[in-house]
């Protein structure tokens, strides 16, 4: 049984559908660039948490050339810079989660709906365990529905995400495993009774510090990403038809289902346009006042010549017969 109107593709006048999502997107030029700012400040930050937790460690190797004082400057040391730290990863982490959600946002505008839908760039980040995935496979599939290079119609999933995602994911994935480990052998202060506990001591503050520089190394690598997924998606955005007001063309009623052409006959041709826009007649205008015509032509009286003067002396009169 045939269908109850002709087949079309997208964007056909008269019938057919618009791009598969009806939500406009936004820029993310300056968001990006506050969460670029943000990492890098924690990057920084980082640095000084790894010099701390090395000069503390390296004190701990010889007690016996370190004073109390200085142990006591190395522990004060530590708590200001991981603090300090924990607040701009916090603030970063912040804008992160409000960049991916939009950035996921604006490619399910692009695309249409993805396998981790927006609401997976917040609650992906707080499934324990999951976080070591959910955040960055959501990203990953964002990536690939963004790529500017990716021809419409075909599949979200086949497009290229750049290697800096990739990077980025295994970095961080290991500078928290090795946090979690760090802090998982270290003993209490107050549970330092032995010098196998000052080495697990000195053994997590090695390892906590190490997971510091592998934050630096992925605080770069995010600023690497986070400009060049923004760029990307900011050019798909651009070649999307309708992508900055959501449809390009509202749904229209099908035409009637008409009979199917004979066997034979050429196709009926496509209806023409409508004629261009003619404007209308002046507005009516009152005729010219009365004008008489002027008077026809008559030729001026013809002239009248003078009798000849008389002769004199008058002449003689003729012979007689």
């Amino acid at each position: 049984m045939g269908a109850p109107y002709p087949a079309t593709g997208y964007g056909v006048p008269g019938y057919g559908y618009a791009p598969a999502s009806a939500q406009p997107t936004k820029p993310l030029k300056s968001l990006s660039t506050a969460v670029m700012i943000l990492v890098g400040i924690a990057g920084a930050v980082a640095i000084f948490v790894a010099i701390s937790l090395f000069h503390r460690a390296s004190l701990l190797d010889d007690l016996r050339v370190s004073s109390f004082q200085d142990v006591q400057s190395a522990d004060d040391s530590v708590k200001g810079a991981v603090g300090f730290f924990e607040f701009v990863l916090l603030a970063a982490g912040v804008l992160w989660i409000i960049w991916q959600f939009r950035y996921v946002k604006n490619a399910e505008a692009i695309r249409g709906k993805l396998s981790l839908p927006s609401g997976w760039a917040i609650g992906g980040w707080f499934v324990p365990a999951g976080n070591f995935v959910l955040p960055e496979l959501q990203l990953l599939q964002a990536a690939t529905a963004s790529d500017p290079d990716l021809p419409s119609g075909h599949p979200a999933d086949s497009g290229k995400a750049p290697a800096t995602l990739l990077a980025w994911w295994a970095l961080l994935d290991l500078a928290w495993f090795l946090f979690w480990v760090g802090r998982g052998i270290r003993p209490s202060e107050n549970g330092i009774n032995s010098f196998t506990d000052l080495d697990k001591f000195q053994q997590a503050d090695r390892i906590s510090a190490v997971s510091a520089l592998l934050f630096v190394v992925a605080a770069v690598v995010a600023i690497l990403m986070v400009r060049s997924l923004t760029e990307g998606q900011t050019r798909a955005m651009a070649a999307a038809p309708g992508a900055h007001g959501g449809y390009q063309q509202a749904y229209q009623q099908p035409q009637a289902y008409g009979p199917p052409p004979v066997y034979g006959q050429p196709p009926q041709a496509y209806p023409q346009p409508p004629p261009a826009y003619q404007p209308p007649p002046p507005a009516y205008q009152p005729p010219p006042a009365y004008q008489p015509p002027p008077p026809q032509y008559q030729p001026p009286p013809p002239t009248q010549q003078a009798p000849p003067p008389p002769q004199w002396p008058p002449p003689a009169p003729p012979p007689p017969q």
